[in-house]
């Protein structure tokens, strides 16, 4: 504790993985979401027209936007939440977002919440071998296909992936809606968990986290108004009564293989 108490705010969001290395650019270049005056245009050449050019980010602080997306997290144990069944709007874009296929938390940390940074780090870095084949066709009667395994980090392709969702959808609310500073829209996005407690939280803050950055890049100019970007976790503080919310069945399940490989060397010596 008290080693970080003598980092720089820069280090410590690096070590808790919101560290944005795009922000510290946009900051020397003294980008802001104030456009220009239109009286008082830039001229050509200029240094300022530059500015303009690169002034494209569409992110603004909560309760300054018109359009809001607020990124909540539940456990389907308990539910799910009433306002993602009222059915299709652009305030309610999909249905809710199951990652329940995603790995479980580890057993070591699952005592805490996905609020922790070593909930968030561990799950964040944890990989998964996943198979490609590759057809080669040389001619030969048997086509031989040719097997690479990927590392492959599931909760930061699963973010990858609502990132897109989500961003289409603003997109299209903005452009087909007509959602706008005379039209304001609440857009709620309901990702879900077990438990709500440790897959559905890390993925949602990682997920806000992108879009943020989608949003101050802005590339493209994709998105034509401002949009703010919130988090909420509805059972992230839930009365769990399971031991499978604080990872108690994989810590006896570890403990189980861990005595089985020792046995295993125990005899393998004897021999």
């Amino acid at each position: 504790f008290h080693t970080r108490c003598n980092l720089s705010l820069e280090d410590l969001f690096l070590e808790y993985g919101s560290h944005d290395p795009d922000y510290e650019k946009m900051k020397s270049q003294n980008i802001t979401m104030t456009p220009p005056p239109p009286s008082s245009p830039p001229s050509q050449g200029t240094p300022n027209s530059v500015t303009a050019q690169t002034n494209s980010g569409m992110l603004a602080p909560n309760g300054k936007a018109p359009i809001h997306i607020e990124m909540v997290s539940f456990g389907f144990k308990y539910s799910v939440p009433p306002q993602a069944r009222e059915g299709w709007s652009h305030s309610n874009p999909f249905s809710p977002i199951d990652c329940r296929d995603l790995p479980r938390c580890p057993h070591y940390v699952a005592k805490l919440s996905g609020l922790s940074h070593k909930v968030k780090r561990t799950m964040l870095n944890m990989t998964d071998e996943k198979k490609s084949e590759d057809d080669s066709d040389d001619g030969d009667e048997n086509n031989d296909k040719d097997t690479t395994v990927v590392a492959v980090k599931p909760v930061s392709a699963k973010s990858e992936e609502v990132c897109k969702t989500i961003t289409s959808a603003v997109e299209e609310a903005i452009n087909i809606g007509g959602h706008g500073w005379a039209f304001p829209l609440e857009t709620t996005i309901f990702i879900g968990s077990e438990y709500g407690r440790h897959r559905s939280v890390v993925l949602v803050e990682n997920v806000a986290q992108k879009m943020r950055q989608i949003l101050r890049r802005n590339e493209g100019n994709r998105i034509g108004q401002p949009v703010s970007v919130s988090t909420r976790h509805r059972d992230v503080d839930q009365n769990h009564r399971d031991e499978e919310a604080f990872g108690s069945d994989l810590r006896r399940e570890h403990e189980v293989e861990v005595k089985r490989k020792k046995k295993l060397e125990w005899l393998e010596g004897r021999w």
